[in-house]
């Protein structure tokens, strides 16, 4: 099958810098995805949207884009990613509070449904002092990316213990 085009959340990452140096396809921003799960449909892609251009076909993909411009932004034109919203939500703090809101995990059930780094939202972990140093850092950037909450000491909101592979429970 012929690619038509590639989405990418960060322009600048090296692998989207890779395919853009290529210049075999076009590259959509990620903004494209979240205005189409927003619309509930598939839209036109825009030049708004768009990193790298190969081949002009594609704003006329999924119809014609003078169509789509005028109707996608008008409400607001600051463009949002499920990162930089999901960031947005882990700022809120109201202290005294073990769990969400109901209207706050609704919203993020809704947001992020098809996540996949969302598998550990709402789980709390805790990283056994015998872990090494590097097993640790790699743990604790694993565990966040897929939302799930560190905890520095073992208490009763803790719900899993990471251990290394060689511990040996007594």
């Amino acid at each position: 099958p012929k690619t038509l085009f590639v989405v990418t959340g960060e322009p600048k990452h090296v692998k989207s810098k890779s395919i853009i140096k290529s210049n075999k396809y076009n590259v959509v921003s990620a903004d494209w995805l979240i205005a189409c799960k927003h619309m509930g449909k598939v839209i036109p892609i825009t030049k708004k949207e768009t990193v790298h251009v190969v081949d002009d076909s594609l704003y006329s993909l999924f119809g014609d884009d003078k169509v789509s411009e005028n109707s996608i932004m008008l409400s607001n034109s600051t463009a949002y990613t499920v990162a930089s919203v999901s960031a947005l939500l882990d700022k809120i703090k109201v202290p005294k509070r073990k769990k969400p809101l109901a209207a706050e995990e609704a919203l993020r059930k809704q947001l992020f449904m098809d996540d996949k780094f969302n598998r550990f939202y709402g789980q709390t972990f805790y990283l056994h002092e015998n872990l090494t140093k590097i097993q640790k850092i790699y743990a604790q950037i694993l565990l966040r990316m897929h939302g799930a909450d560190l905890s520095t000491n073992k208490s009763s909101a803790v719900t899993h213990i990471v251990v290394p592979d060689s511990y040996i429970f007594v």
